[in-house]
């Protein structure tokens, strides 16, 4: 079976917001086989959570336009590319403009990089601090995730898994259960 897919959860403003993401992310189903599970919006502390997964699919199908509707939020995407590897994008927008916070591309090995996804890296320190910031998480237990890339590296094939290190350190559920 294939693990080819995306997941999104967003902690949007308002419950608006939410819905648009929602709304954005049956947008993507539909550019593929319309195979989406949303999960109701909901309240989670100050935000309205949007959640969900887009089977065969990838974020940059849809690019920026995900956030359509948005005018602040955080938002992090999983993106799996089967055994192409897998990315893990947080996003900050604020004022309807996304701007990517942290980004990493992990590879099956080395002799399967894909050079132009890893380009897109931006995965240093900094960047692993404004993610934690982001979603008030502790910075320490974030960076701790970069001991995990080879081992995430190895769980490809397995919905969800690569991403678990990043969720448990950003207190997140995998979209789907």
């Amino acid at each position: 079976m294939s693990t080819y897919g995306t997941a999104v959860i967003a902690d949007t403003a308002t419950c608006e917001e939410a819905e648009a993401i929602n709304a954005n992310l049956q947008k993507l189903a539909a550019m593929t086989t319309d195979r989406c599970t949303l999960n109701p919006v909901r309240p989670v502390g100050e935000f309205w959570r949007a959640s969900g997964y887009v089977g065969m699919s990838t974020s940059d199908m849809i690019g920026t336009d995900l956030f359509a509707g948005v005018d602040t939020a955080r938002i992090v995407i999983a993106d799996d590319f089967d055994e192409f590897g897998a990315m893990w994008t947080a996003w900050r927008v604020h004022d309807a403009e996304p701007v990517v916070v942290y980004r990493k591309y992990l590879a099956l090995d080395e002799r399967a990089v894909d050079t132009e996804l890893a380009a897109k890296d931006y995965a240093d320190i900094g960047a692993t601090f404004d993610m934690a910031e982001l979603w008030g998480a502790n910075p320490t237990v974030v960076a701790a995730v970069e001991d995990c890339f080879g081992a995430m590296s190895q769980s490809l094939g397995i919905v969800g898994t690569p991403f678990t290190p990043w969720l448990d350190a950003l207190d997140l559920r995998w979209p789907v259960q």
